[in-house]
Formats: structure tokens, C-alpha cells, sequence
């Protein structure tokens, strides 16, 4: 059973949310339901420490400004905590109080600063902050002299306008408009904000100076005064959302900022110089009093230099234990115990998900799900939460699995022996001979869940070592091992287990096999060109093999394709929900449209003077003998297969929904036709298993110079597999939830 084929409940029955995947901005309009973990009570009271400290009727907050950066893995409710966060002040904030959120930055501050930062901040509050700032400096002036200094105690004085001030005391302006520049200078290199907020003082200006922070490019009127360039780069956003946090801060508002998703800012780091950029980032909401909250994977700690660290307080998330899961049953269950709930599956929860909050509500959503489907329901238990785990916990069907090891095997020019048996009864999933005594051996598993399941491994890894000498041993899990188990099952083998995941699998596994034939050539004394002549044969046989199946696909490709080597993506009718997954395909492939520029490339013949000669034909020479490699052919022909089956995939979804019709809910849906929607996706997930998916990969490589896109191919490899991994079950899954939201 796949992961998607847990059975589904009847809608608004099951009381658990079935992914546990929350969003910032677009989350819910009320705070979710939630579990007080020491992580959440912490963040929760240092947000309310911060908004207590300032007292909106005194100017200037210096001292009180804050960053927090939590930091933990997948699941592990770093967005839960930010919308508490976010709900929490929402209820508190006063007419002072900003709040802004991001949800997903991209690579780009320069988007988050324009898409979000500055819309949340009107052109009269930005007049208004300018003003403000401006008096708040001449006050704090006036109190250094002797004799001005009793006229900054009168409310009525200080209630007047910093312009009405200067005027009646005969002062300069440009003295107090200079200091404002020295200020913002600790913060922006660029002198240009210093002078908006300058000019942003007269009416006139107002509208020019707000388009200007809003990235339009500055007008004539602004250009006269010296602000030539537009905030159109990283290092301008950075120093834009300083400016203005700054400025908060400053006159006594309170600014809280909370980024979610933090690490996808990564990238930007690799240029030196917006590290200090960032450090100025970080100064700015410091000093000025305000508060900056960052949630992120710990591919985020990069990013903070040491420097950074000792501006910035860093909190990991709290993992579930086994009061905090009764307490969430609590919640959604209305009350603990629960006669549908043994005691002991909320140990097993914890124990097996060790206590990553999204895997534990997971658990408990399809666990519940199983429980209440059968006839009669039943109660969750301990043993039921275990044979649930095995299931959701898969990271692709067991059969996927081994067809992915075994063509790596074969791609190398190994033999191997699937279902090999030990005398006994120890099965060894692939046995790879190498040398004269020397062998692999690979196990596959699910789900390792108790110490029966260890003992059990224990058995077959070590059933093998009287078979081979040397040998080398490997377990792939398609699944997850609780911590508890993991240091015994890594005892077991010669590396810890390869982690199945379809981005990665290839490169990890095949390292492996890499790794342990040479190492088991080189101990076993084995013959070198012996070896690399048994793989050269086979992989001679499987070239051949490719050969023949490559013919027929050119033969197809010339009849139905002959203008172009991909044909022009279908109109589509999908919503945008279930649309995404096939356009996010089709685009992939369409990155890998290419092979017309690489032709022309070839007949690039340029003019000469001198006579045609031999030396001439040398032209192309290295594009020529890439079309003559094996893997040209295939690459071409699996990319146009591939390009028809997903459009034609997309339009069999489409006459599915029209044929249920617009309004109709999953209540609705015949189950006949449910199941005929499952076919349809695992006919598409059994034809494109029999693609050479990793010929595309080829084609990445061999088109990369001539490609428009600005990479290497990484980006490229990997857009492809994330957009074709378990594309099937996306769909089947998203028109499910389409349909369901109906009722």
C-alpha cells in the first residue's frame, strides 16, 4: 500500500489535520490549536516582555530591541510558534504597534523588503515617522542646553511641530537635517534615505518619496536633489528595512518583524558583502528598540556570523514528549483519557516520531483514520500506531525502491542476485559478486519499529559473513529509525543506513557501490582489467538493448513530433491547486528544450577568406561525438515519451472532473469513479517508471553550455526530480482535496 492509499476518512470526521503543515501569512484567521512546549512559553514571553517594556507615550525605545532566531528541523512547529506569535500580538498591539510577516522569502530581501515590508507601511505614516524622528532629535538637543532645557519640560512646547520650534527660536534648520543624516549613516551607506526623509517633510515631495521606497525609480524631482538610484538590489532592501525599523523605534513605535522560512535567504550569503549588510540589519532593530523574530532550518546558522551571534538569541524548538501528545489529544478530542485511545499509543507516538510535532499529528490522523474505518470501529492502539507508521513513514513503494537500486547496479556493469538465500531462512534483497570471493549485500526495509525489528536485522547481517570474504553490507530504509534505535541498527552494518529519498538516492547509493567494489577489488586481489572487462561486456550488452528500444522511440518521435523537439504545452482548465504539479513538469522539461540550439551551434560555420579545407571539418567535432554516445538517443526520446505522457496524464485528470461534474463533493463521487481516478495516476506512475528517467540527466549535462538558464545543471537535475517525484500520488492526493473542499 502506498502512502496516499492510508484509508481516507469520511470528511469531517477525523478531528486531526492529515499534513500538520502551517503557513505565516496565509494562516489561519484565528490562533490553531496549541500545545504550551517550553519553546512555545518562551518565545511567547519574550514577545510579551518586549511589548510590555515599551511605553508607547515616551519617545525613543533604546535598549529594548531584541532578535530571536529559532532554529530546528522539518516539523518540528517553527511556523506554529510564529502564528502564536503573530496571533498573540495581533490581540495585544495598539495603534503603535507593526507587525509584519513573511512567509516563504524566495532568495531575495530585495522581494521581501518590496512584496511585503514597505506595503505595510502607508506614505502618510512614513511622513509621519519623518516628522516625528525630526522632532525627537530637536528635543533631545534642546535638552543639552541650559536654558532650552526647561522649555522641553512644558507639554506645550513639546507638543508643538519641530518646524514651529525652530522657527520661534530662530534656529537652522539644516543643523537638525544633518543630524539626521549622521544618524541614519550608522545603518545605510547610502546617503539617498537620509535625504527622502528629508524631503518627504514638505507635502510636495510625499507621493515622489513614497514610490521611490516602493522601488519605483526616482523622478525628476527627486534626481534634483541627488537621489539617482532606484532600491532595486539586495543591499538596498537591507538597508531600506533598517532605515525604517529604525525610525520606529526611534519615536516610540513598537516594530516586530517575523521571517519565516529564513534559510531560502541562503544564497544571497555567497556574496561577502552582504554579510555586514545583514549585520547592519541586525543593529538597526537593536538599537532603535525593535524586535525581529527568524525561523529557520539550521541550514540558516551560516548565515549568522559571529558577530551576528551576539546580537541574535538562538532557540531551538521542543519536541513532543509523551504529556504534551495527550495534551494535544485533549484538544482535538475534547478530553483525555479517551475511550478510543489507549494509553500506551501515546508513548508509541512519541517513541516512534520521536517527538517531532508534525509526525506525531500525523500519527495520530491517519492512526485515528484506521481505527475508525473498520467494521466495527476500532480503538487506537499501540500495535495499531506501529503498522500505521510503516505506511506513512514510506518514502515511495518498496517495488521503486528496488528497481532504483537494481539500475544502478546494472548502469555500473555489476551481476547481481535479487532475492539471494542464505542457507537458512535470510534473504538478502541483492547480492553483488565481486572479484573471486568478494560480494555486496543490500537490504531493503520499512519502518524499523522495535527491538524485535533490530534482532531481526542483526540475524541477516550477520547470516552473510561466512558467505563472502570480503564483503560489504548496507541497509536502505524507506522510512525513518526512532533515536532510540539507531546507534544498535548502525552497529549492524558497514555505514549507517542510506536514508531513501528520491533527490538524493542515486549519488548516496551509488558512492556506496563505488566505494565498496574497489575497496573489495583491492582486498581481495582480484584481477583489475579482469573486473572492468566482465562490466565493460555487460554494459556493451546493455547499450544494445538501449539501442533497440531507442530506435523504436525515434521512429514514433518522427511520426507524431517532427516540427520541434518538444511540442507546445496544452491549454489548461485545472485549478490552480491541482494545474500546479503538471505545470511545474512540464516547465522542467521545457528547460530541457535545448537540442535546437545545440544543432545550430553545430552548423555555426563562419566566414573565411581562405579556401575550405580539412581542418575545417575538425568543426563540432566534440558535439558530433556526443550525438554518437549511447545516451544521446535515449535522453532525446524519454524527454518527448515523457512531455506526452504528462499532457495526456493532465487531460485525463480534466475529463475526470468533468465528468463528476462543478459542484459535486467527495460525498458525492461514486466510489467507482474514485477508483478509476486512482487508476489513472497509477497508469501514469507505472508508464513512466519504465522511462530511462536518468538519461534526462544527460541531456542536463550535454545542453548546459548552450542553455539560456544560468547554471551548471544542479538546478536543473534537481527541478526535475522534485517535479516528477511521486507525481501520480501529488495529483491524486490535490484533486481529492480539490473535490472534497466542495462540500
Amino acid at each position: 500500500m502506498r502512502p496516499h492509499e492510508v484509508p481516507a476518512d469520511p470528511p469531517g470526521r477525523n478531528p486531526f489535520p492529515s499534513s500538520a503543515i502551517a503557513h505565516l501569512v496565509a494562516g489561519p484567521a484565528s490562533p490553531p490549536p496549541t500545545v504550551p512546549t517550553p519553546a512555545l512559553i518562551e518565545v511567547t514571553a519574550f514577545v510579551n516582555e518586549y511589548l510590555s517594556a515599551i511605553d508607547p507615550s515616551r519617545t525613543g525605545t533604546t535598549g529594548l530591541g531584541r532578535v530571536l532566531a529559532v532554529i530546528g528541523e522539518f516539523g518540528t512547529g517553527k511556523t506554529h510558534i510564529a502564528l502564536e506569535v503573530l496571533h498573540s500580538v495581533k490581540r495585544r498591539r495598539s495603534e503603535s504597534t507593526t507587525i509584519i510577516e513573511f512567509d516563504e522569502p524566495g532568495r531575495s530581501m530585495l522581494r521581501l523588503y518590496l512584496d511585503r515590508f514597505i506595503k505595510k507601511i502607508s506614505p502618510e505614516q512614513i511622513k509621519q515617522l519623518a516628522e516625528d524622528y525630526h522632532h525627537f532629535i530637536l528635543m533631545d538637543d534642546l535638552q543639552r542646553g541650559a536654558i532650552t532645557r526647561r522649555l522641553t519640560t512644558q507639554p506645550k512646547f513639546r507638543e508643538r511641530s519641530a518646524d514651529e520650534i525652530i522657527n520661534r527660536l530662530g534656529m537652522s534648520r539644516n543643523v537638525y537635517l544633518d543630524k539626521l543624516r549622521a544618524a541614519l549613516s550608522e545603518f545605510a551607506v547610502r546617503q539617498e534615505f537620509a535625504i527622502a526623509l528629508q524631503l518627504v517633510l514638505e507635502d510636495e515631495y510625499q507621493p515622489a518619496v513614497h514610490a521611490w521606497l516602493s522601488g519605483e525609480p526616482p523622478d525628476d524631482i527627486l534626481r534634483e536633489h541627488g537621489i539617482t538610484t532606484a532600491i532595486d538590489d539586495e543591499f538596498a532592501a537591507f538597508e531600506a528595512i533598517g532605515v525604517l525599523a529604525f525610525l520606529h523605534g526611534r519615536t516610540g513605535r513598537k516594530l516586530i518583524v517575523l521571517i519565516d522560512e529564513f534559510e531560502r535567504l541562503l544564497p544571497l550569503f555567497k556574496d561577502p558583502e552582504i554579510a555586514p549588510a545583514f549585520e547592519r540589519l541586525l543593529n538597526a532593530f537593536v538599537n532603535a528598540g525593535c524586535l525581529l523574530i527568524l525561523f529557520g532550518l539550521p541550514d540558516a546558522q551560516p548565515m549568522l556570523s559571529a558577530n551576528a551571534r551576539e546580537r541574535v538569541r538562538i532557540l531551538p524548538p521542543s519536541l513532543f514528549t509523551a504529556d504534551h501528545v495527550r495534551a494535544y489529544l485533549q484538544l482535538q478530542l475534547g478530553q483525555w483519557p479517551h475511550p478510543l485511545f489507549d494509553e500506551e499509543a501515546a508513548d508509541e507516538i512519541v517513541r516512534i516520531s520521536d517527538g517531532i510535532p508534525r509526525q506525531a499529528i500525523q500519527l495520530c490522523h491517519y492512526a485515528y483514520g484506521e481505527a475508525m474505518g473498520g467494521e466495527p470501529p476500532a480503538r487506537v492502539t499501540g500495535r495499531l500506531v506501529g503498522e500505521v507508521a510503516r505506511r506513512i513513514f514510506r518514502e515511495a513503494e518498496p517495488i521503486d525502491i528496488s528497481a532504483a537500486v537494481r539500475r544502478i547496479i546494472n548502469s555500473e556493469g555489476w551481476t547481481n542476485h535479487e532475492q539471494w538465500r542464505v542457507p537458512g531462512k535470510v534473504v538478502v534483497d541483492f547480492w553483488i559478486p565481486v572479484g573471486r570471493k568478494g560480494a555486496c549485500a543490500v537490504w531493503i526495509t520499512d519502518t524499523v519499529l522495535d527491538e524485535a525489528e533490530v534482532a531481526r536485522l542483526e540475524t541477516a547481517s550477520n547470516a552473510v559473513l561466512s558467505e563472502a570474504n570480503p564483503i560489504r553490507r548496507v541497509l536502505v530504509i524507506n522510512g525513518r529509525i526512532p533515536t532510540e534505535l539507531v546507534s544498535k541498527v548502525n552497529k549492524l552494518f558497514d555505514r549507517a543506513p542510506i536514508q531513501y529519498n528520491s533527490l538524493h538516492f542515486d549519488d548516496e547509493f551509488r558512492s556506496w557501490l563505488h566505494a565498496s567494489t574497489d575497496r573489495i577489488a583491492r582486498s581481495d586481489g582480484a584481477d583489475a582489467f579482469d573486473l572492468i572487462d566482465k562490466r565493460t561486456e555487460r554494459l556493451g550488452n546493455e547499450i544494445r538493448d538501449i539501442r533497440r528500444v531507442t530506435e523504436s522511440l525515434l521512429e514514433w518521435i518522427h511520426l507524431s513530433a517532427p516540427a520541434r523537439a518538444l511540442p507546445a504545452r496544452p491549454a489548461s482548465r485545472l485549478p490552480i491547486s491541482i494545474g500546479q504539479h503538471f505545470d511545474r513538469a512540464l516547465r522542467a522539461l521545457a528547460s530541457l528544450d535545448d537540442l535546437d540550439r545545440v544543432l545550430r551551434q553545430l552548423f555555426a560555420v563562419e566566414r573565411r577568406r581562405r579556401p575550405r579545407g580539412p581542418r575545417s571539418l575538425m568543426r563540432g567535432v566534440p558535439l558530433r561525438q556526443e550525438l554518437a554516445t549511447p545516451a544521446a538517443l535515449p535522453a532525446v526520446g524519454a524527454t518527448v515519451l515523457l512531455y506526452k505522457l504528462v499532457a495526456q496524464f493532465q487531460v485525463s485528470v480534466q475529463e475526470w472532473l468533468d465528468g463528476i461534474g462543478a459542484e459535486a463533493g467527495l460525498r458525492d463521487v461514486d466510489p467507482q469513479e474514485l477508483d478509476r481516478l486512482r487508476e489513472i495516476c497509477d497508469v501514469y506512475e507505472a508508464t513512466a517508471d519504465l522511462l530511462p528517467m536518468r538519461s534526462l540527466d544527460h541531456l542536463v549535462e550535454w545542453t548546459s553550455p548552450f542553455s539560456d538558464v544560468s547554471d551548471t545543471g544542479l538546478a536543473r537535475k534537481r527541478d526535475l526530480r522534485q517535479a516528477f517525484d511521486g507525481l501520480g500520488p501529488r495529483v491524486y492526493r490535490s484533486v481529492l482535496a480539490t473535490v472534497e473542499a466542495r462540500n
